[in-house]
């Protein structure tokens, strides 16, 4: 089940940025940039700290399954956990806010390059 859930996570956290930009250009007018940034941000520190959490609930399960003769390698990262949490729960939200810069930016251009054809238009007579 945490395998799955670590899934989920991964795949929210990689579909966060499209989903916000799409809710942009086809939502309402209040959902600004400021209002997308904050969603990112706040939403990317959840899936965040959901994949960090579900990875490591992953490992104690496999730990688990394998009782009797468990790989070193799997209980020293199991047991390793402490940097890789507190990172998720400071630098969260920014490492959301660094994933979802170039598709701002590529948003933002072509969001650019339309206003711009649709004024180089000449008015119907």
């Amino acid at each position: 089940m945490n395998q799955f859930l670590l899934a989920v996570a991964c795949t929210g956290f990689l579909l966060l940025p499209i989903f916000v930009l799409s809710l942009r250009a086809l939502g309402p007018r209040w959902f600004t940039g400021l209002v997308a940034l904050c969603v990112v941000a706040l939403g990317g520190w959840f899936l965040v700290n959901a994949v960090i959490y579900f990875h490591f609930e992953n490992l104690g399960d496999q730990l688990r399954a394998l009782d009797d003769n468990p790989p070193p390698q799997l209980a020293k990262e199991w047991a390793n956990d402490g940097a890789k949490r507190v990172f998720g729960v400071l630098f969260g939200g920014f490492y959301a806010l660094i994933y979802y810069a170039p598709f701002a930016l590529i948003y933002e251009v072509a969001r650019g390059a339309k206003r711009f054809g649709s004024k180089r238009r000449a008015p119907a007579l």
